[in-house]
């Protein structure tokens, strides 16, 4: 982003999910033993669900986001 833009036109972020469970319907051919070691070695012990990754990128998107700009915001439990 140009920095002399910073502040007067837009936010720009943008959201990364590593293995999910909103992404395995995305990932095919990633066999379901891949997942659940994913889940495993997550510092939380399992995947975001769907539900988890929308409501980080809603609030990206919303109003209460005033300060976020040229980040990439990773919604992965930690494992990403």
């Amino acid at each position: 982003m140009d920095l002399g833009l910073a502040g007067r036109v837009a936010l720009v972020t943008g959201s990364s999910q590593g293995i999910g469970r909103a992404a395995e319907r995305m990932v095919t051919g990633l066999p379901a033993q891949a997942i659940e070691m994913s889940a495993q070695v997550s510092p939380l012990s399992r995947l975001p669900s769907p539900d988890e990754v929308a409501t980080a990128i809603v609030y990206l998107c919303s109003g209460a986001n005033s300060a976020i700009t040229g980040e990439i915001v990773r919604v992965g439990g930690g494992a990403t």
